[in-house]
């Protein structure tokens, strides 16, 4: 090999080696920088969510607190943690808004947001619930159903004397069309077990609505503002997610078992106001609600323990242990027929599925956006 093949050869061995050389220095500089941007990113989010615990922690001692903390020197860097009244959609609400800031005098500073929305609720069991079924108009009942309003626990078991009427309505007709429906209660601590015909005491006809009348909302269920429940606090729980909870404006996507607060939005014209042959099993508050009060809940079966509130309700089925509430003066059906229901009052169901309203006195985190 000539001495100038040599000479090119060494030339070419160094370039690619500087080359390679170049390209590895390359690579562990950005996998380095990669990690240094990962640990920063994650260390920022991890201070913004701690100055939000920090805040809440504040807030559970003292409810008025708004002081938050600024300049709050956390872990890598600084925390300003904002409390301060707001709504979440349509409800009353307390924002705790904490921003985070790092690795400060470079050109990788990293800011991080992060913001919790608390709200209260005073009442976990529902002022207007006055009954197994609370009604705003007539009702017929047939079929083979058992509407048994003693007080009963979430598993069904009799709990004596601490049971309500079977029926509180404002219409003036409780009529059963089946001799196989019986029909029980209590009055007055007197319990009357299911029979038929009915016992009159366990009938509460012909009733003088609330002051403010009979609710017209999901929310009046609970005693609307008087009872500081704000309008479109059980459609925000819903749409937050919280406990499991659900909204939907088609019942045919929801997830099973139910849970927390299921909002059910049906469309305001016929057909699609009708939510038939409805499969509601698990628990919690079942809403089925439309802006012109005319959504129906329509031949529902399965096993469901907690309160059902509904413009209108036509025939259930199954087992149901908790109450119901109907809100239109005009019911389009029966209350109860065409099958067979064993229908019992349970106050601990009713309890349980709204005691996240009251949470002991505590904040309940309605959302937590990042």
């Amino acid at each position: 090999m000539s001495g100038k093949a040599i000479i090119v050869l060494v030339a070419g061995v160094i370039v690619i080696t500087c080359t390679v050389m170049f390209n590895i220095e390359a690579a562990s500089t950005r996998i380095v920088k990669n990690f240094s941007d990962y640990y920063m990113r994650q260390t920022t989010q991890n201070m913004a969510q701690s100055g939000v615990n920090l805040g809440l922690a504040q807030i559970r001692k003292n409810r008025a607190w708004r002081a938050g903390f600024s300049n709050l020197a956390l872990l890598d860097g600084v925390v300003d943690v904002k409390v301060y009244d707001t709504f979440f959609d349509t409800i009353k609400a307390v924002a705790v808004h904490s921003v985070a800031v790092t690795d400060f005098g470079s050109g990788q500073k990293r800011r991080d947001t992060s913001v919790a929305y608390l709200f209260w609720a005073r009442k976990q069991y529902p002022v207007n619930v006055k009954a197994l079924l609370t009604l705003n108009s007539k009702a017929t009942v047939s079929g083979n159903a058992t509407l048994d309003a003693r007080d009963h626990d979430m598993d069904g078991n009799l709990l004596p004397g601490a049971g309500v009427p079977a029926v509180w309505s404002t219409g003036v007709n409780f009529v059963l069309q089946s001799n196989a429906t019986k029909v029980g209660g209590t009055d007055l601590g007197v319990d009357y077990a299911p029979a038929n015909p009915v016992p009159n005491a366990v009938t509460k006809l012909n009733q003088t609505p609330p002051a403010a009348g009979f609710p017209q909302t999901p929310d009046s269920v609970f005693g609307g503002m008087s009872e500081t429940m704000d309008e479109g606090t059980l459609k925000a729980i819903a749409m937050s997610g919280y406990a499991g909870s659900q909204y939907v404006t088609d019942p045919q996507v929801l997830k099973y078992p139910l849970s927390g607060v299921t909002y059910v939005e049906m469309p305001t014209y016929s057909p699609k106001n009708e939510w038939s042959s409805a499969d509601i099993p698990g628990s919690g508050l079942l809403v089925v609600h439309n802006s012109a009060h005319n959504a129906i809940l329509k031949n529902a079966s399965a096993k469901f323990k907690g309160l059902i509130i509904a413009d209108d309700i036509v025939h259930i089925h199954g087992d149901i242990i908790g109450g119901l509430v109907a809100m239109t003066n005009n019911l389009s059906g029966n209350v109860i027929g065409n099958g067979g229901a064993n229908i019992l009052f349970s106050r601990e169901s009713i309890v349980a599925a709204t005691k996240f309203l009251d949470n002991n006195g505590m904040p309940n985190i309605i959302a937590w956006w990042e």
